[in-house]
């Protein structure tokens, strides 16, 4: 027979639980690094507060900076280029959503590099 007391059974349960976790972490820290899981985060993380900083919409929430529904100019963004074109079809969905010159030609300014005489001129010919 065994001589085994409860006592030595749970020391044993709880040692090998202990060890169980320590691994885990190890190896879970060990997996983050070689796949630069860690890093992605953090740079994924700084890209979403710069993009609510800019955008002055909560992100993380999904809520707007006023009670219209504002298109997102961060998908604009990333394609951004000075062509008129693409200005012109970006200014056409503000002026659509209810913006003002002004707001237009801001966010020209912002998105799309345009300068104000260009983004002026843009926004006043979508919104006539």
């Amino acid at each position: 027979m065994n001589n085994t007391s409860p006592a030595e059974i749970w020391l044993t349960v709880v040692l090998v639980v202990i060890v169980m976790v320590v691994l885990f972490i190890v190896f879970r820290e060990l997996v983050c690094w070689y796949w630069k899981i860690n890093r992605t985060v953090a740079l994924l993380t700084e890209i979403r507060d710069l993009l609510a900083r800019g955008s002055g919409t909560n992100l993380i929430a999904g809520g707007a900076s006023s009670d219209r529904v504002e298109p997102t100019f961060q998908s604009m963004a990333a394609a951004a280029d000075k062509d008129t074109q693409g200005s012109r079809d970006a200014a056409t969905r503000l002026a659509r959503s209810g913006h003002s010159v002004e707001e237009i030609v801001r966010e020209l300014q912002r998105w799309r590099g345009l300068s104000a005489d260009e983004a002026r001129e843009i926004a006043n010919t979508v919104k006539q």
